[in-house]
């Protein structure tokens, strides 16, 4: 819900009776500038609240089309997740400015026995189009071997962008 600003118009001076000292006065131009610090603070409150561009419940492995360009927000957070088995595990974030929209890397671990498994996904942010351009593991074993695969298995579920 956004902030509520104060919509009346400008006030005027009437006031015009000498018997009472003007510091005991509500001038016009006291209730005008009540009304632009109200309304500037009501603007700043309003461009700190974050503006869902994506959402999907079940997540996603695929490119995204965001509901607005990414650029007029000043930093975005993805909400990600882990996908095996049509389960979703290990929920995450990442919080960026904006300034970083090109190969995002996000990572989630899980230990499997003996191998330690860090999964990566790779995407880039422009405009509305949020496009995955790789997914990658690396295993790490207990006889400290290292092997690395392809796997797409973080999954998106939300991004909000933050003015």
């Amino acid at each position: 819900m956004a902030v509520q600003t104060i919509t009346y118009d400008n006030k005027s001076f009437l006031n015009e009776n000498s018997d009472i000292a003007d510091v005991n006065k509500v001038q016009d131009t006291d209730m005008n500038e009540i009304k632009s610090v109200v309304n500037n603070n009501a603007n700043e409150l309003n461009n700190l609240m974050p503006t869902t561009l994506y959402e999907n419940a079940n997540g996603t492995t695929s490119n995204i089309t965001l509901n607005d360009d990414i650029s007029n927000y000043s930093y975005y957070e993805i909400i990600y997740s882990r996908q095996a088995g049509g389960n979703s595990y290990g929920y995450s974030s990442l919080r960026m400015p904006t300034t970083y929209i090109t190969n995002v890397n996000f990572i989630n671990s899980i230990y499997l026995g003996n191998i330690l498994r860090f999964y990566s996904a790779n995407i880039t942010i422009s405009g509305t189009a949020l496009t995955r351009n790789y997914d990658n593991y690396i295993n790490f074993t207990g006889d400290n071997a290292l092997n690395f695969g392809s796997a797409i298995s973080l999954s998106i579920h939300k991004v909000i962008g933050y003015k």
